[in-house]
C-alpha cells in the first residue's frame, strides 16, 4: 500500500501534539510531507522539529505544489470551513479540528462539498474511539443502560 501523503495547516499546540506525532507514530501508512502556518518562524521550527521536508506560509500554495491525499486543518475555529473547503478543492481528505463548523449552515456546507469531491470529512473527536467509549455505547445499543438522560466520562 503507498503511504498516504499529509499535510498540516497551522503549526500551534493541537498540531504539533496531536496531530503531527500521530501521522508519525503510523509513519508505515501515511507520511507529513508539509506544514503551514501563517507565522514563517512557527513552520519552520515545526519542520524542523519533526523532520519534515517542506514549510509553506500559504495553504493554497502548499495544497498546490504538494497535492497531499489528507489534510489537517488546526486553525482557529473561525478558519475552519474556509481552509477545509481550500483542502476539499483540492482533492484532499480532511481532518478538521472542533468544532467543525460555527453554525450547522456552514458544517451542512462542508459535508455537501466532501461528498460532492468523493472524499471524507471528519471531525477530530478521537475518543469517541477509546476502548471505555466503545464499550458504553454497546451498553447503550444493547440496551443495558436504560433512557440515558445524562452521560459524563472521566478517564
Amino acid at each position: 500500500m503507498e503511504k498516504l501523503k499529509v499535510a498540516v495547516i497551522s503549526c500551534g499546540m493541537i498540531a504539533s501534539k496531536g496531530h503531527i506525532p500521530a501521522y508519525q507514530y503510523y509513519g508505515d501508512q501515511c507520511e507529513v510531507v508539509a506544514v503551514c502556518d501563517l507565522k514563517e518562524k512557527a513552520a519552520r521550527q515545526c519542520a524542523e522539529h519533526f523532520g519534515i521536508p517542506r514549510w509553506y506560509r500559504d495553504a493554497e500554495q502548499m495544497l498546490a505544489e504538494q497535492r497531499p491525499d489528507l489534510v489537517s486543518v488546526c486553525v482557529p475555529n473561525g478558519l475552519h470551513k474556509s481552509m477545509t473547503m481550500l483542502a476539499l478543492s483540492y482533492g484532499a481528505h480532511v481532518i478538521c479540528e472542533k468544532p467543525l463548523a460555527l453554525t450547522y449552515a456552514d458544517a451542512k456546507e462542508m459535508f455537501d462539498a466532501a461528498r460532492q469531491q468523493g472524499k471524507m470529512l471528519t471531525a477530530c473527536q478521537v475518543v469517541r474511539y477509546y476502548p471505555e467509549y466503545l464499550f458504553a455505547r454497546e451498553m447503550r445499543d444493547q440496551g443495558i443502560l436504560g433512557d440515558i438522560y445524562y452521560s459524563e466520562f472521566s478517564l
